[in-house]
C-alpha cells in the first residue's frame, strides 16, 4: 500500500526552525493534546499547531500558514468545476490502493462523491473558522470508527486526495500547492483521529 509522506525535507526545515526559535519556545511550553489545536495570528501569517504522532515514538508539531491556506482555497475553487469528475477519480485511486475499502461504500457512488466534494468545501472554506468546524471534524471522525475505519486508511485517502489534486491541478499542483494541501489534511485526520480515539474510549 503507498503512503503519503507527510513531512518533505523542507517542511521538517521549517518546523525545525520554528521550534529553536524564543518564541516558538515560549509557546512549546504549553502542552497540546493530540487532536487539540489553537491559532494564533503573527506577522501575517496565521499558524495552527497541534503535537500530533505519526511515527512511534516521535512528536511533531503541524502548522499551517496564512500562505497555505490561501493556497488551498484558490486551489480548491479550480477544482470545483470539475467536482464530479475530481471524486470519480478519487474514489477510482482510493480503491486502486486499497480495495478492501471498497465494501465500506454500498450506496450511490455518484451520491457519496458529491457528499465527498461537499465535506471538502465546508473544511476548506472553514479554514477561517476552525474552532467551529473541529468539534465537527471529530464527531465525524467518531462515525468513521464505527464504521471500522483505521488510522492506516487516513494514509491511504491522502494519497488518494494528493493523487487526485494532480490530476485536476496538472502544472499547478506545485510543491507548494502540495505542501499546503498536506498540511490542512493533515491537521483534519489528526482531529477525526482524536473523535476516532473518543469513540473507543
Amino acid at each position: 500500500m503507498k503512503r503519503v509522506e507527510y513531512f518533505p525535507k523542507k517542511m521538517a526545515e521549517r518546523e525545525a526552525a520554528l521550534v529553536a526559535s524564543p518564541a516558538s519556545g515560549q509557546d512549546g511550553d504549553r502542552p497540546t493534546a493530540p487532536g487539540q489545536f489553537r491559532s494564533f495570528a503573527e506577522e501575517d501569517s496565521i499558524r495552527v499547531v497541534s503535537e500530533v504522532t505519526f511515527m512511534p515514538l516521535m512528536r511533531r508539531r503541524r502548522i499551517m500558514t496564512l500562505n497555505e491556506k490561501n493556497l488551498v482555497l484558490r486551489s480548491f475553487a479550480q477544482v470545483m468545476p470539475i467536482a464530479e469528475t475530481a471524486a470519480e477519480l478519487f474514489y477510482g485511486r482510493l480503491f486502486e490502493l486499497d480495495p478492501t475499502l471498497r465494501p465500506m461504500f454500498r450506496g450511490d457512488m455518484r451520491e457519496q462523491g458529491r457528499k465527498l466534494m461537499q465535506m471538502l468545501a465546508v473544511a476548506v472554506h472553514g479554514l477561517d473558522r476552525l474552532h467551529e468546524i473541529l468539534p465537527a471534524v471529530r464527531a465525524m471522525g467518531r462515525r468513521h470508527a464505527g464504521y471500522g475505519v483505521t488510522d492506516e486508511h487516513y494514509d491511504t485517502v491522502a494519497s488518494a486526495l494528493l493523487w487526485t489534486l494532480e490530476q485536476g491541478l496538472g502544472e499547478q499542483f506545485t510543491p507548494d500547492v502540495k505542501a499546503a494541501w498536506v498540511s490542512v489534511y493533515t491537521m483534519l485526520a489528526n482531529a477525526m483521529k482524536s473523535g476516532a480515539m473518543e469513540q473507543a474510549g
